[in-house]
């Protein structure tokens, strides 16, 4: 499926391209700038700002509140206001689109792809397990009624070194759930998930009170 996708003349390799330049008209190159920046990792808004000579808070806007291609993140248990927030993208198709396509079109065209291939590959894991198999399994909690927020966790240095893929409150039953998404369950260290925890409940000693219960969650289970 990798190697049909980037063949130089794939309907895959151009779609996003001629559906967002068809949007987006004469602005497109720094539409297609904050996406690509958001599609790699760089999800704050002072990361997009300082990557532009002109005020990118216009397309922001539009991105987010009138083409519906980011949203904000919040983590779970502060203020939605807050600005310790992140954009994501809100399109699968589009996210990998500027994560493996975009930025290798160059090497598409010319059929050179078998590096290209290759690093899809080796990258296709922690891709799915971030991207799509943690938003896949917070929706089902969010089905569940049982909780009444479910998101993502990361703590207020910004520093990355307290990061969990899932918190769920349970005010009903008194109860908070962490858990962490791979594709391979096998490849999850519940130990430093419980330290984490502990991390995410000094910042938020409402819930110390809270009965705790942590999961790994990963392909089987789907």
């Amino acid at each position: 499926m990798i190697s049909y996708v980037i063949e130089p003349d794939s309907f895959f390799t151009t779609e996003g391209d001629i559906l967002l330049r068809t949007e987006f008209r004469r602005d497109y190159s720094v539409y297609f700038g904050i996406l690509e920046r958001i599609a790699s990792g760089k999800t704050k808004r002072q990361e997009l700002v300082s990557a532009f000579p002109t005020d990118i808070s216009g397309q922001l806007f539009k991105l987010e509140d009138y083409f519906h291609l980011i949203k904000r993140e919040n983590p779970v248990g502060r203020q939605k206001n807050a600005r310790n927030f992140r954009f994501v993208m809100a399109d699968d198709y589009l996210h990998f689109w500027f994560r493996f396509i975009y930025p290798n079109l160059g090497l598409i065209q010319q059929g050179s792809t078998a590096r290209l291939e290759r690093k899809i590959l080796d990258e296709l894991p922690d891709y799915t397990g971030r991207h799509v198999l943690e938003r896949w399994f917070r929706t089902k909690l969010w089905e569940s009624g049982n909780f009444t927020e479910v998101g993502p966790w990361w703590d207020a240095s910004g520093k990355g070194e307290n990061e969990i893929d899932i918190v769920a409150i349970n005010p009903f039953d008194k109860e908070v759930l962490f858990g962490e998404v791979k594709r391979r369950k096998s490849n999850i260290d519940l130990d430093l998930l419980k330290q984490k925890s502990f991390a995410f409940l000094s910042q938020n000693p409402e819930y110390r009170k809270y009965a705790v219960r942590y999961e790994a969650c990963g392909m089987e289970d789907i």
